[in-house]
C-alpha cells in the first residue's frame, strides 16, 4: 500500500474478530441515543472539533492525514466510519480521542514514533478508550465528585489568550511560547486536553486499552512489541527532563513498571511479527514526517527544557536526522536557556554547554553546516567573556555568509 494504512481488508478486520463492541452497541455513535450528560459533553466537543478543523493549528497534509486515518481504520474495521483523525501542530508526545469520535494526534508524537507499529499502538490504545466509553465513564465519575462544571467550563473556555507550551502542566500555559500566529488555536487544543485530563483513566481502563490495542495489532502486520518500546521511550524522555520535563501522554496515561510488565505478558500470547512486514509503511511514515520535521522540532525546542530536548534530538539522530542539524538546535536551546537564566552560574554553564554543542555540530557537519551556527557560537563565547574565540567564530560566519542580513552588525564585533 502506498501509505501503509489499510494493510488488511475490512472483512479480516470485522468487529467480531476485533472483540470490541458492535457498532449498534456503541454509546455515543448516535446523538439520538445519548443520555443527557453525554449530550452536553458531545455538544461542547463538537463545537471545539469544528473550531480546530478551521484553525491554523491543523496540519494541512492530505497524505500524512490519510496515512494516520488508514492505520486507525485498519485497527477498527467498519467502525472507522464513526471516527475522524486530525493531526495538529503541537509539541509534546500526546494523542487523544474525544467522546464524539474525533481523534487528534499531536505533531510531537509523530516526531517520536520510530515506526508505523509504534504509531499503531498509540492509535489503538486511544481508540479503545473511545469504543469502551471510558471518557464518558470518567465524566460521570467526575460528576459524582462535583467536578463536572470544571470539565465543561475548561472546555467551553477554550477560546483565547496565548499559546500551548508543552510545559510541566497545562496550568502553565499562560507562560508558554507564541508559535507564529497559531497561538489561539493551539491554546484551544491545550485547554481541551487539560479539561479531559481531569478525566484521567483508571488503572483498569488503561489495562483494557492496552489489551485491546495489542489484540487488534496482532491481526495486522503491525508489531505489538512496539507498544512497550514506545512507552519505555516516553518514560526515558520524561526522566531525562527531570522536574522540568514537559507535558506528555503520561499525564493521563501513567505507565509504571508493573503496567509495562503486564503489557509484555499480554504481547507474549501472540506469535512474533517480522519487522519486514511493515518496512514499506515505516519508510512512508518517515518520509511524510520528514517534510515537517525541521519545523516541528523547532516547536519542541521552544517548548521543552534543554535536557529533555537534547534527549529527544539524540533519538532523532538515531533515526537518521543529521547530527549537525540536531547539534545546532540543541545548542540554540541551551543558548536560550542561558539568556533566560537568573543566576550567573546558570548563565555561564548553559552558555558553555551551548558552545560545546555548537562545536560538535561544526565538526560533524563539515561543509554542510548552516552558517548561523558560527554566529551563535560567537554569541555563546562572547557571553562568557571569551573574546578571541567569539571574534574567530564571528569571522567564520562572515566568511561563509558575507551577504547575511546581519553581516554589517556582526562585522563590528570582529
Amino acid at each position: 500500500m502506498k501509505y501503509g494504512g489499510r494493510l488488511l481488508t475490512s472483512t479480516l478486520l470485522g468487529l467480531a474478530s476485533l472483540n470490541i463492541f458492535a457498532a449498534e452497541e456503541l454509546a455515543g455513535f448516535s446523538k439520538d441515543s445519548l443520555q443527557p450528560d453525554e449530550a452536553g459533553l458531545w455538544m461542547v466537543v463538537d463545537k471545539q472539533e469544528q473550531s480546530i478543523r478551521t484553525s491554523s493549528i491543523l496540519v494541512d497534509d492530505p497524505a500524512l492525514n490519510q496515512y494516520v486515518s488508514d492505520i486507525l481504520c485498519s485497527l477498527t474495521g467498519e467502525s472507522c466510519s464513526y471516527l475522524r483523525a486530525y493531526i495538529i501542530r503541537a509539541p509534546g508526545l500526546n494523542a487523544f480521542m474525544m467522546p464524539n469520535g474525533a481523534f487528534f494526534i499531536q505533531s510531537g508524537l509523530l516526531l517520536r514514533v520510530s515506526n508505523s507499529s509504534e504509531l499503531a499502538a498509540v492509535i489503538g490504545h486511544e481508540a479503545s478508550h473511545y469504543f469502551r466509553n471510558h471518557t464518558i465513564d470518567r465524566f460521570r465519575s467526575t460528576n459524582r465528585t462535583g467536578n463536572t462544571f470544571a470539565v465543561l467550563g475548561a472546555l467551553v473556555s477554550a477560546a483565547s489568550t496565548v499559546s500551548i507550551n508543552s510545559a510541566t502542566s497545562y496550568e502553565s500555559l499562560s507562560r508558554s511560547v507564541d508559535l507564529s500566529g497559531t497561538a489561539v488555536a493551539m491554546l484551544q487544543t491545550a485547554q481541551i486536553v487539560a479539561a479531559l485530563q481531569l478525566l484521567d483513566y483508571s488503572r483498569d481502563q488503561e489495562s483494557e486499552a492496552d489489551i485491546d490495542s495489542v489484540s487488534w495489532m496482532s491481526t495486522t502486520p503491525y508489531d505489538p512489541t512496539a507498544s512497550t518500546d514506545l512507552w519505555q521511550g516516553v518514560m526515558d524522555e520524561q526522566a531525562a527532563g527531570g522536574e522540568s520535563a514537559g507535558f506528555s501522554i503520561l499525564a493521563t496515561h501513567p505507565t509504571p513498571s508493573a503496567r509495562l510488565d503486564a503489557l509484555r505478558k499480554e504481547i507474549s500470547k501472540f506469535p512474533p511479527k517480522l519487522s519486514s512486514a511493515t518496512s514499506e509503511s515505516d519508510a512512508t511514515l518517515k518520509s511524510l514526517v520528514n517534510s515537517h520535521r525541521d519545523e516541528w522540532l523547532s516547536d519542541e525546542m521552544d517548548a521543552l527544557d534543554s535536557d529533555q530536548f537534547e534527549f529527544l534530538m539524540a533519538k532523532q539522530v538515531e533515526n537518521g536526522y543529521p547530527q549537525y542539524k540536531a547539534s545546532y538546535l540543541v545548542g540554540l536551546s541551551f543558548l536560550n536557556k542561558a539568556e533566560k537564566a537568573t543566576s550567573k552560574k546558570d548563565k555561564r554553564e548553559n552558555f558553555s554547554r551551548a558552545a560545546e554543542v555548537f562545536m560538535q555540530g561544526i565538526e560533524s557537519g563539515g561543509l554542510d553546516v548552516q552558517p548561523e551556527i558560527f554566529r551563535d557560537l560567537g554569541k555563546a563565547y562572547e557571553a562568557n567573556d571569551m573574546q578571541p574565540e567569539a571574534k574567530a567564530a564571528y569571522a567564520r560566519y562572515i566568511e561563509v555568509a558575507p551577504d547575511a542580513w546581519d553581516a554589517k552588525f556582526i562585522k563590528r564585533k570582529i
